[in-house]
């Protein structure tokens, strides 16, 4: 279960594709950018997580369910497993995304959406902030400055394109 925060840039995809084909090592520089450009979400993400003594005492302990382990929560693995991702596939929503890869932090992130009502969620919920508890807050903050810096860098991207097709 991965948790995600996005925003999308039409045509972004396609020259990605298109940069990928004509120029590789352009698109991996433009991965590095990226994940400079996205540093203050992830930062400020990695932030929100709690140390593992503010989470419900049950989090710290083993917990399996149909064989897959979901806990112990620890604030190392969740700030550990904050990424950026770069997903050019048709179906996917986003181009750019900031997604948790832990388990059990994507389990803090989203719990009580779906159920509010349930006694882990409530608990949960009233021991800390409601659902989407860490990306989301963090996407909030610095939403607009990033969106602005990636278009720049996708403008930039184009620009290579256009100077590689008119050769």
């Amino acid at each position: 279960m991965a948790v995600t925060v996005k925003a999308e840039v039409k045509g972004g995809k396609e020259a990605l594709k298109t940069l990928r084909r004509i120029d590789p090592e352009a698109r991996k520089q433009f991965l590095k950018d990226a994940k400079k450009i996205a540093d203050p979400i992830i930062s400020a993400a990695k932030d929100n997580y709690p140390a593992d003594v503010f989470v419900l005492s049950g989090m710290s302990r083993k917990w399996t369910k149909n064989g897959r382990e979901l806990f112990p929560y620890s604030q190392a693995k969740a700030r550990r497993n904050v990424q950026l991702k770069l997903d050019t596939r048709a179906r996917s929503g986003g181009l750019i995304k900031v997604v948790q890869k832990d388990v059990a932090a994507s389990i803090y992130e989203v719990a009580g959406r779906k159920n509010p009502g349930s006694a882990f969620n409530a608990r949960l919920s009233a021991k800390t902030r409601r659902p989407s508890r860490a990306l989301w807050p963090a996407a909030e903050t610095n939403l607009s400055k990033v969106q602005a810096e990636m278009l720049d860098a996708l403008r930039e991207v184009e620009r290579l394109i256009t100077r590689e097709l008119e050769r």
